[in-house]
Parts: C-alpha cells; structure tokens; sequence
C-alpha cells in the first residue's frame, strides 16, 4: 500500500460529506461556516442527503449511493455514481472513498448521527478506518462534534464560551496509551481501556485552550461547542475544526477504489 508522510496535517476540511441522517436546524449554519473557511472543499452527498443539499440550495460535486433514502433519484446531476442496494459497504463508506481519491485527508460528515442506530455505530467505526490511514473525519450534528484520532492530537481554541460544555475521551480500541488531557477541568495523563467508560463528561474551561493526544491505540473524543446560532461563522469554523495533528503516515490507497458491483455474499 502506498503511504506518504506529510509533515503538515490540514487544519481545515478538505471535504464534507452529507449522509441521509438526522439534520438538525443549524447544522446548516455549520456547515456554511466550514465551507468559508475552506471555499474549495469539496462537497459529496450520500444518498438522502441529496435532499438536504437541495433544501439548502448547494450544488454538490457528487452525489453517490443506491438512492434507497432519497426523494427522487438525482439522474440530471452532472456527477451522480449509483450504487446497488445489495453491497458489501456502505454508502457513506463509498462516499468516504470518493473523498480520499480525491485527495481529502480531513473530512466532516453531516447526517450521519441520529436515525438507524447501526447506520450511527458503522460511521463511528468509519472515522477509525480513517485514523488508521492517516486522516481524520469527523461526525457533525447541532453543535455536536464526534471524532477518533491515533498516534496524535488536537488543540482547541481558548474556550471564550460559559463552563459546562462537555468534553468526552474514551478508547475506541482495546487500549490507548500514553492518552494526555489538559486544559480541561479533569487533566490527566492515563491509559484508557474499551470496556471501561472512564474519560467521560470533562469540561471546556473559560479562558483556557485544551490539548488532548495518544500515544498508540485509537481514542473517540466527542465535544459539544453550544448553539452554532449564537456564534459567527469564523467561531463556528475554530470550534469545528481543532488543530489536529498525527504521525501516522498517510496510506494514499487506503480506500481502494469505489466498489459498483452487487455483493458476492448476496443469496436472494
């Protein structure tokens, strides 16, 4: 597998993706704030959330998936990629591989929380697939941030907002080592373990900017940034999107190619 070392990791997105799960009213604010921030980003719609891109008046490079979830099929789109229903990934993991072949390393899906709860659990899996090739992706939803980092770090910005908006840090595999948190209202610097919920529930604290990082394994840390409604889209954009760095080398190939074909395990 081909791999690239890249000393500096993107600290904006490079693409966004928006899946056919539960959109919040302000999501749409966030995503915009993104998308100033980085005008080139790419943008992919995953099945449904063609019908968001639509209600929101954006015109997306790519709309990819079996079109099992959306209102109309999107033929008249100049870069529309069908999937067949019975596959073996998912259409948020085909769009994933769209990104990645284009070249994104740091990537925000909207609509992918909420709705079926194994469709939620397979895109938190996803942002691991991710990590371990050197990217970084990261679940957006009303003020709501999930993301899973390896062998790196973020850094937020200094925390302007009031107290109480929550910070979490679990092991998202078996063990994670070597996990450092500082800067927010519980520090510490522990190995953290998959069947142990410890790390949950810390906070952002006023005036201070906060630094989480791990040594080997993979951690899942979630943070809530408050009402994006009451915030300007440079806040929203900082807030978003921490400074994120790894030393886990960038696997160019690590998505393959886009997979078209019905799956082989199919037996109707």
């Amino acid at each position: 597998m081909t791999t690239t070392a890249l000393p500096d990791t993107p600290q904006h997105y490079d693409a966004v993706i928006i899946g056919a799960g539960s959109i919040a009213a302000e999501d749409e604010l966030c995503l915009r704030a993104l998308v100033k921030a980085n005008p080139h980003m790419l943008i992919i719609a995953a099945d449904g959330g063609a019908d968001t891109v639509a209600a929101w008046g954006l015109n997306p490079n790519y709309i990819i998936g079996d079109f099992d979830s959306v209102s109309k099929k999107p033929h008249d789109h100049r870069n529309t990629i069908a999937l067949p229903v019975h596959k073996d990934e998912t259409d948020m993991h085909e769009a994933l591989t769209l990104a990645w072949q284009h070249g994104a390393r740091r990537i925000a899906l909207f609509g992918a929380l909420g709705g079926r709860i194994d469709h939620t659990l397979a895109n938190i899996q996803l942002l691991s697939y991710v990590a371990a090739a050197g990217g970084n992706g990261t679940l957006l939803h009303n003020g709501q941030a999930i993301t899973v980092i390896t062998q790196g770090s973020l850094r937020f910005p200094t925390w302007l907002g009031t107290a109480g908006h929550m910070v979490s840090v679990l092991a998202h595999s078996d063990t994670a080592t070597n996990v450092t948190i500082d800067g927010l209202l519980y520090e510490a610097q522990l190995d953290l373990i998959n069947t142990h919920a410890q790390g949950v529930s810390n906070e952002f604290v006023h005036g201070k900017a906060a630094h989480i990082s791990v040594e080997q394994g993979l951690i899942t840390v979630t943070w809530h940034i408050g009402k994006p409604v009451e915030k300007s889209p440079a806040e929203l954009a900082a807030l978003l999107t921490p400074q994120w760095s790894t030393s886990r080398p960038y696997q160019v190939e690590a998505f393959g190619t886009l997979n078209t074909q019905t799956s082989s395990y199919y037996s109707a």
